[in-house]
């Protein structure tokens, strides 16, 4: 058994002395804890034992910053309802758009047909190479065709108006208009790029066709402008 001296004489370590030397040992923390350490008088580093563990009550929301998560939340949901099909507004701008791209690329289906039709219309020197669809090439097919011609202009026409209705109709959605009033600009410039292809396809005089197109053309004017209305006074 270990010994002390006290007094002349060897004495036994009592329980209290062993227990005060293991006090002094550092207490080794748990692995999962954070290990927090300090410098004690001696200049040895030892863990701190009792670490302040997070609580519940640190970890909850206070009602400000709940608060301002849904103001940072609120326009992004805006949006998104703004955007959804079950907007009636976005709806009507979904079926203009649709029906509009589906007329832009269906002109060049029709001039494909057109230019099978009457085996000419090309445009490229390798169209003449004698091939499946072309068993029979004839240098004429180069020259223009004016059946051919007349639907490439129909789509150049298209190309140089759609685009921009996609993008003002967009825009004009999100500035909550009337619906009946979006419904009759969206709907209206739609049936006016429609009319505009009957007109040319039937060769109706410039004219009629002038008069089709600035229909349509002034509904895109108003629906630009209204957006830049509001925008300013936002």
């Amino acid at each position: 058994m270990p010994t002390s001296v006290s007094g002349g004489t060897l004495a036994p370590v009592d329980a209290v002395g062993r227990g005060r030397a293991a006090d002094r040992r550092p207490v080794r923390p748990a692995l999962d804890q954070p290990c927090v350490w300090r410098t004690t008088a001696c200049g040895r580093s030892r863990p701190i034992s009792d670490h302040v563990q997070p609580t519940a009550q640190s970890n909850a929301l206070s009602p400000s910053v709940i608060s301002a998560r849904i103001n940072l939340d609120a326009p992004v949901e805006g949006m998104m309802d703004k955007l959804s099909l079950h907007n009636p507004l976005f709806n009507t701008y979904v079926v203009a758009a649709t029906l509009m791209i589906l007329k832009v690329v269906g002109m060049s289906w029709l001039t494909v047909m057109r230019m099978m039709q009457v085996k000419g219309g090309f445009r490229s020197p390798e169209d003449l190479k004698k091939t499946a669809l072309n068993p029979h090439p004839n240098p004429t097919q180069t020259q223009p065709n004016e059946s051919v011609d007349r639907i490439r202009r129909m789509q150049l026409n298209d190309l140089e108006n759609v685009p921009f209705f996609l993008v003002a109709g967009f825009l004009f959605v999100l500035t909550d208009p009337p619906l009946l009033l979006a419904q009759w600009l969206l709907y209206g410039y739609v049936i006016s790029r429609f009319a505009h292809f009957a007109a040319y396809f039937t060769a109706r005089t410039h004219d009629t066709r002038a008069a089709l197109w600035t229909i349509g053309s002034l509904m895109l004017v108003f629906i630009t402008c209204w957006t830049l209305v509001a925008v300013l006074r936002a």
